[in-house]
């Protein structure tokens, strides 16, 4: 592997070979990946072309296809170098050396550099390459392109997430809001309902009481027209009674004459028998006068 200057050179043991292919990198700090270059690959190290650049130290992870192999290989190494300049306007360019490969991906990483240090490397990757590295990347502007749209589709559907997820709350709280209207036009019908049957009830016991008192109307108009006639027959009885108690005066009047006149009667009927007794008293002097001879005592009451 080449290196810049006042760098050592990477032992002659070592299989080196050119290797232009596409990459996907990653630093330590859990950036998402991104795509970059690769040129120079060996069993210590790789050369690669980057979108910004590394400090010395840094780990690295890279994923790039081998020669010969279906699946890529995934490797972590620590940038031994990095250039502070950016490259042909668009690149930086870092050497990393491997950190210890696991045996089969150390075995595949062999075979791959194996197969391509026994055959050419081919010029036309090589001009795509430096056309690639050193021009505009024309080639990677669909891709660009794609992961603008891919971004812009993310960012759409976040949006839209939050669109639906704000419409989701909004329907839930419309649908609690037409639940609690459904709940309160319920009650509402039951609470008229209950009010109608109430209403009904108080118009029927209205209706009665309303009978009741045309029944105690018609009472009171018929004990008015007794007590009226009531009141008719006290005068008529206060008539009679003055008519009574008149004609009581007048019988006692009557009776008090007709005691007087008994009484008068009476002291006649008196004076007579005194004047009866007198006259007898002298008939029997009379009698007593002349010479005695006997008189039938029936003679003398007479």
């Amino acid at each position: 592997m080449r290196q810049s200057p006042g760098t050592a050179q990477e032992p002659r043991t070592t299989i080196r070979v050119t290797h232009h292919c596409e990459t996907r990198y990653a630093s330590s700090d859990n950036l998402p990946p991104k795509n970059g270059y690769m040129t120079d690959l060996s069993e210590r190290g790789a050369r690669l072309w980057v979108r910004e650049r590394h400090p010395p130290g840094e780990r690295v992870t890279v994923d790039f296809p081998l020669l010969g192999e279906q699946d890529a290989l995934t490797a972590t190494g620590i940038v031994r170098w990095s250039d502070a300049q950016l490259h042909r306007w668009y690149w930086y360019q870092e050497g990393l050396e491997w950190l210890p490969l696991e045996g089969t991906a150390h075995q595949r990483l062999h075979r791959s550099l194996s197969r391509s240090s026994g055959a050419p490397a081919p010029a036309v990757d090589v001009a795509r390459a430096r056309l690639d590295l050193g021009a505009p990347p024309v080639r990677r502007l669909p891709l660009r392109i794609g992961l603008i749209g891919g971004l812009l589709v993310w960012i759409l559907w976040i949006l839209w997430s939050l669109w639906a997820s704000s419409l989701s709350r909004r329907h839930a709280m419309l649908q609690a809001t037409l639940q609690e209207r459904s709940a309160t036009i319920q009650r509402l019908e039951r609470e008229s309902t209950r009010l109608r049957e109430e209403l009904g009830r108080a118009r029927t016991r209205l209706e009665l009481t309303s009978e009741e008192v045309a029944g105690l109307t018609q009472q009171a108009h018929l004990l008015e027209g007794k007590a009226q006639q009531l009141n008719q027959d006290v005068a008529r009885f206060q008539q009679s009674y003055t008519q009574l108690q008149q004609e009581r005066n007048a019988l006692v009047g009557q009776v008090r004459d007709l005691t007087r006149e008994r009484a008068a009667l009476l002291r006649r009927v008196v004076s007579e028998d005194r004047l009866r007794l007198a006259v007898r008293e002298a008939i029997a002097r009379r009698k007593a006068a002349r010479p005695a001879r006997a008189i039938p005592l029936r003679e003398i009451s007479q």
